[in-house]
């Protein structure tokens, strides 16, 4: 095994969905439905296609047997056009991109015919290593790279990063790039100018809603991105200040509860929520009492809202607190060894 790289063999079966269903934190939503990219970017697709991880990719090392005749053997790879390189006897780029060993096989038997007499062909995929990695990111618990050798499905990648953190909105993204995966149906395409890939999107309800045969499928070069809430920010009398996750419908009673609540030495009168917004800031009261006894509204909160909680050890701000917008592991691919999926 080569420096840096470890490997996986789980299979993703039925674990797989029992732990996602553990670890999910999804809002409901389904995939995209809008056709292919123009101007260069890259398309929305209904469904990524499947992933057929046996036919031959950029970086793969391939080994063509003329049995009956060593000189005329030839190991070796695909230029970035996916043609074969170097091939003896033919000066001409044999195309080879998203064929399986087989159809490539009956093609050299075709062009070998001319020089020798009924050439008997084989062809192997003898070395998968320098496929283009899949990665996974954002809301995960272990972003990570991935080189992937067998068919393998988002749900399963997901389990194998460590599964959904708190941040995580319930929605995943995934991006192909164009030649880098061979998938149903691209055969004939791969001698097509290289395309700027397709987007997906799909939330994790949907996943959960997804027989075996749905599944998503990852191939290489794919780029999954698990997409987190935008923060909101609470300081002053709580249990557990800090950031949590801005979702859907989340007001000011709902943070205060989520961060364990008031301490003995804080108050519900004079709460303040201070906004950032392209004309300037805003500053906005809230009671806890009046809106317990129903007489006042819970105010729902936007990304980066700051709300403080007054405390009897410390006096009211005169202004916006400071917020340490950075965190620690934001769920970015840090440099790291390559896991294998086989």
């Amino acid at each position: 095994m080569k420096p840096g790289v470890s490997k996986c063999r789980s299979k993703g079966s039925i674990m797989t969905l029992m732990l996602l269903s553990v670890l999910t934190l999804a809002t409901p939503g389904d995939g995209y439905t809008q056709g292919g990219g123009t101007d260069g970017q890259p398309g929305r697709s209904p469904r990524l296609r499947g992933v057929e991880v046996e036919r031959i990719h950029l970086g793969d090392i391939l080994e063509v047997d003329v049995l009956g005749s060593l000189e005329d053997d030839w190991v070796g790879g695909l230029n970035p056009e996916g043609e074969l390189v170097g091939f003896p006897l033919l000066p001409e780029g044999v195309q080879a991109l998203c064929k399986s060993p087989l159809e490539l096989a009956e093609e050299l038997r075709g062009l070998l015919g001319q020089f020798l007499r009924e050439p008997r062909i084989a062809v192997r995929i003898v070395d998968k290593s320098g496929r283009a990695t899949a990665s996974i990111a954002g809301g995960v618990r272990v972003p990570q790279r991935f080189s992937i050798r067998r068919s393998v499905t988002l749900r399963e990648l997901l389990v194998v990063a460590g599964g959904l953190t708190e941040d995580a909105n319930g929605s995943v993204t995934v991006y192909r790039p164009g030649r880098l995966a061979c998938t149903v149906g691209t055969a004939s395409e791969s001698s097509e100018a290289s395309s700027p890939g397709e987007l997906f999107e799909t939330s994790i309800s949907e996943m959960l809603r997804q027989g075996d045969g749905e599944a998503i499928e990852i191939g290489s070069g794919d780029v999954v991105t698990v997409l987190e809430s935008l923060p909101v920010f609470i300081v002053g009398g709580v249990t557990n200040p800090g950031r949590y996750a801005s979702r859907t419908e989340m007001t000011v009673a709902r943070l205060v509860a989520a961060a364990g609540g008031l301490l003995p030495r804080a108050k519900g009168t004079g709460i303040r929520v201070f906004r950032s917004g392209p004309e300037g800031g805003e500053v906005i009261d809230v009671d806890l009492d009046k809106i317990a006894a129903g007489t006042s509204r819970d105010v729902v909160l936007r990304p980066f809202d700051v709300v403080e909680i007054p405390d009897k050890r410390r006096g009211k701000a005169t202004a916006r607190p400071f917020i340490d917008m950075t965190r620690a592991g934001s769920g970015s691919v840090a440099p790291g060894p390559v896991r294998i999926i086989d």
